[in-house]
């Protein structure tokens, strides 16, 4: 039994013993970066977790290095492409990033996020184009997913409330149930309502006929 514990033993030590010789060979240094898909204002973040890194970047998987890396940017990249080049000189690691696309502004109180058409919310520079979503918790937003990406396209500004969600389209405010209760009917309708262009200020969309408030 001892015979068996002592060579586990030596073979464990002789791997590592490899291993760390292998990792300090010439050609696995890191000869150079190539990054394209981050702005310039990103690129000190990046800089310090690949200086942090070192040689590591060579060895770990891509998704741990995507997963990392993408927790620090605020989940703004839908993917980061880590193509590793290997050379008698050196190692040359490209690294691709791809950001989310964001189709709404989330508001939580005064804190503001993005939302993406999956339903992903993000860290990122607000863009001054998007619809606003007003929602108390963040996390009952990630459960809604595509509902909430829907409502957003066809509103510039949605409020959604423990009772009801309030719909805001060129100032006029339209009223649909409870986020749990809105399914593709309530969609269509709140659609066909925007289009009508009522000439109203409120719109009630919770009873069978509409309820229009001058």
């Amino acid at each position: 039994m001892r015979g068996v514990l002592g060579t586990i033993f030596l073979t464990v030590v002789a791997v590592y013993i490899v291993s760390f010789l292998v990792a300090k060979l010439p050609f696995l240094e890191v000869k150079g970066y190539f990054v394209e898909g981050i702005r310039e204002d990103e690129r000190r973040v990046l800089e310090d977790y690949l200086a942090l890194l070192g040689r590591k970047v060579v060895f770990l998987p891509e998704k741990m290095i995507f997963n990392e890396l993408n927790k620090k940017f605020g989940n703004r990249f839908r993917y980061i492409n880590v193509d590793r080049e290997f050379t008698k000189e050196g190692v040359l690691v490209n690294l691709s990033f791809e950001r989310r696309s964001p189709v709404a502004i989330v508001k939580v109180n005064e804190e503001h996020y993005l939302i993406d058409k999956e339903g992903v919310i993000f860290i990122d520079s607000i863009p001054s184009n998007l619809p606003i979503i007003r929602v108390k918790d963040l996390n009952e937003l990630k459960t809604l997913g595509n509902k909430v990406f829907r409502i957003a396209t066809l509103a510039d500004d949605v409020a959604i409330l423990p009772d009801k969600v309030i719909v805001e389209k060129n100032k006029v405010k339209y009223i649909l149930p409870n986020i749990e209760l809105i399914g593709e009917r309530e969609l269509k309708v709140l659609e066909y309502a925007i289009h009508q262009n009522f000439d109203a200020n409120m719109i009630d969309l919770r009873y069978k006929n509409f309820i229009l408030l001058r």
